[in-house]
């Protein structure tokens, strides 16, 4: 895919999730522009340097056009080249022509700010509007990493991960269980991972249970011997402080787990020993993951949030009050959600996942994908996912409609920004449900 094609594929998704600037048309004028054909030179190089009182139509849309141009002439052999492109535009222009159509305004407008086209970013009146703006050529996982667990399928794991090393902060491997807590082959394991080509991508040790805790020096010093080591997780405060006591000759950062998130004292946080927290349903909505992750926020620790954990927000209050049974989840899973899904699928829209059309209005440092009991083939398809620029078309079970997407989007606001998780009280959920698949 060349360059330009791949910024048009960008700017389409952009434009499918997310709202740009209301359209200036003829129809349409707001109070502070005013429609005028003199000094359009004069009046599109000040915008460039100064607020006006009244904005000038076409000399604003001149000014935006080249704007636009000059963000994305790393996709173009140059700034002519960009302002000649149409589609470049986030919206229908109906005051201005593209370049080719309309050399000589466009060229004397150039020749003026001249001095600073290689430095843009000294205008202010570009750096406003590019932040009006700029954000609909943006990769939307720009500035978002993946840490994606080890499934044992040995080179294969590694060799994709290397495909996508570019969005790849991490991977993250457990000797002693799966994810469901099922018993794994240490030694195994450790032959594995000294066997392949890891291509230096950093790992996580996962000590997501107090017996790994206890020997947390010992496996270590083993995942150091068979891995890049850069960091580990754990599950309490107390463990993370012993780990930053050791002489072990690099920086381990350290990731509190999900499980330990949950209960830690908020007060206890401290960025000289915990760098990143993961974040455990029913994270969001609990008044004290709220704090957590204020805190977290105000000492720059990194938040990770598990993508395709499958669990229902609040899973036990939530199935206890759909069944009027009082359920809990075991330690490892079965699935007990299951059957309620067959009775009421539209808790498909009530599960911990993350879509990734979600992160235009939450933004985790890290995605945490749970792949350790998937197949490379699949890990495959969830990172071309995550990565693409392909919009979410169905969520688990349900699909999304081309001609319903809006009601998709509107979806993701409502989870992003009011949902408070209480899925069997709420029913909002239900009603988005209905709306997508009637």
């Amino acid at each position: 895919m060349n360059k330009n094609n791949y910024l048009q594929k960008i700017l389409n998704y952009n434009l499918k999730i997310q709202n740009v600037p209301e359209l200036i048309n003829k129809n349409n004028v707001p109070q502070n522009f005013r429609v005028t054909y003199e000094n359009i030179v004069d009046d599109a190089v000040s915008y460039f340097f100064n607020d006006p009182m009244e904005w000038h139509l076409p000399a604003k849309n001149y000014f935006v056009r080249i704007c636009i141009a000059l963000y994305n002439k790393k996709y173009f052999s140059s700034v002519i080249d960009a302002l000649d492109q149409d589609w470049l535009l986030p919206y229908d222009d109906t005051y201005t022509n593209k370049y080719s159509l309309d050399k000589n305004i466009y060229n004397e407008i150039l020749k003026r700010i001249n001095l600073f086209i290689e430095k843009p970013w000294l205008m202010n009146g570009y750096n406003k509007t590019i932040e009006i703006f700029g954000k609909c050529y943006n990769h939307p996982l720009n500035e978002i990493k993946l840490t994606v667990g080890y499934n044992k399928e040995g080179q294969d794991f590694f060799d994709l991960l290397y495909l996508y090393k570019k969005y790849i902060f991490e991977f993250f491997f457990s000797f002693w269980h799966t994810m469901r807590n099922d018993p794994l082959d240490e030694e195994e394991i450790f032959k594995q991972l000294s066997s392949c080509n890891q291509y230096k991508i950093p790992a996580n040790l996962l000590l997501n249970s107090e017996e790994e805790c206890e020997s947390y020096k010992y496996l270590i010093e083993k995942a150091q011997q068979c891995t890049y080591l850069h960091s580990v997780t754990v599950l309490d405060i107390n463990t993370a402080e012993n780990i930053k006591k050791m002489d072990i000759g690099n920086k381990l950062s350290i990731h509190l787990s999900t499980l330990g998130a949950q209960y830690i004292n908020i007060n206890d946080l401290d960025p000289q020993i915990i760098s990143c927290v993961n974040i455990h349903e029913p994270s969001l909505y609990t008044e004290h993951h709220k704090q957590l992750i204020k805190k977290c926020r105000n000492l720059n620790i990194n938040i990770k949030y598990i993508a395709n954990r499958n669990c229902i927000w609040n899973k036990w209050e939530t199935m206890s009050e759909l069944t009027g049974k009082n359920i809990k989840c075991q330690n490892n899973c079965q699935l007990q959600c299951k059957q309620l899904l067959k009775e009421y699928p539209w808790l498909d829209l009530c599960r911990t996942n993350l879509q990734k059309e979600m992160l235009m209005y939450w933004h985790p440092d890290l995605i945490k994908l749970s792949t350790r009991e998937l197949s490379t083939d699949n890990i495959r398809k969830m990172l071309k996912y995550w990565t693409g620029l392909d919009a979410t078309n169905h969520i688990c079970n349900v699909v999304i409609p081309e001609s319903k997407f809006d009601v998709y989007i509107d979806w993701i606001k409502y989870r992003t920004n009011k949902c408070n998780g209480k899925c069997a009280e709420c029913l909002e959920c239900k009603k988005f449900y209905d709306l997508l698949t009637k």
